[in-house]
């Protein structure tokens, strides 16, 4: 190798760590800029994150409570605390399962 290859790839080097460099300084002026409103972005997407996983199991669970207190009134009409709980849960549910009943209570003969 020349002499002058040796100095030609040294320049290159160095324009290449330059150049590394350049980057690394304006990514770390971008992040001082906007620390903030990075951080409270961030911080926004997690709670959003975590409120919404909360509220789902919040839906899942009433959807599971109210599926039980319909399983129990289906087997006992009488149970004042399950249908307290299907009431609450799922007004819908609980108005079928009313139907349900007077259209039971009527087609009895008396």
């Amino acid at each position: 190798m020349s002499l002058k290859e040796n100095i030609d790839m040294v320049k290159e080097e160095l324009n290449q760590e330059e150049k590394l460099f350049e980057s690394a300084v304006k990514t770390e002026r971008f992040v001082k800029k906007y620390k903030t409103p990075l951080v409270s972005t961030l911080v926004a997407v997690v709670l959003v994150l975590v409120g919404k996983s909360a509220y789902d199991m919040n839906v899942q669970n009433s959807i599971t409570s109210s599926n039980e207190a319909y399983l129990t009134l289906l087997e006992s009409a009488e149970d004042t605390s399950a249908a307290k709980i299907l009431k609450e849960n799922n007004r819908a549910l609980y108005d079928g399962w009313q139907l349900q009943v007077a259209l039971k209570a009527k087609m009895r003969p008396n």
